[in-house]
């Protein structure tokens, strides 16, 4: 594996969806580099989607604070799993920049399943 499909699998991954558009510009035909250009796609589209969940669970949280007794409760509840979310991404990112930079063909959970099923 050539030093440089390593770096651009690594860059593909670290700049996610911008990275995707590298890979599909300048190495479309190797399928190493659009492996994890399509990881780094599906981990942008993967943390668009979270995003939008912590909006929505945060106007849930606030309208639920007012609930005596069971809102506090909730709304500690969402902030703990905003935390553990945000965290499990990250963890994802500097996982595939790891997974990118070994030279092996290696898929991240989940995430790596809805790469596969991107038609690029």
């Amino acid at each position: 594996m050539a030093e440089q499909a390593k770096g651009l699998a690594a860059l593909c991954t670290a700049l996610t969806w911008i990275g995707f558009l590298i890979a599909i510009l300048s190495k479309k035909d190797d399928s190493y580099v659009m492996h994890y250009g399509k990881q780094g796609l599906a981990l942008a589209i993967a943390w668009f989607l979270l995003m939008i969940l912590m909006f929505v669970l945060t106007f849930v949280s606030v309208f639920t604070m007012f609930i005596p007794g069971v809102g506090w409760i909730v709304s500690i509840l969402i902030f703990l799993f905003t935390g553990v979310s945000f965290l499990a991404m990250i963890i994802f990112w500097i996982w595939g920049i790891i997974n990118a930079l070994s030279g092996e063909k290696k898929s991240l959970p989940i995430i790596g399943k809805i790469a596969e099923m991107l038609p690029f």
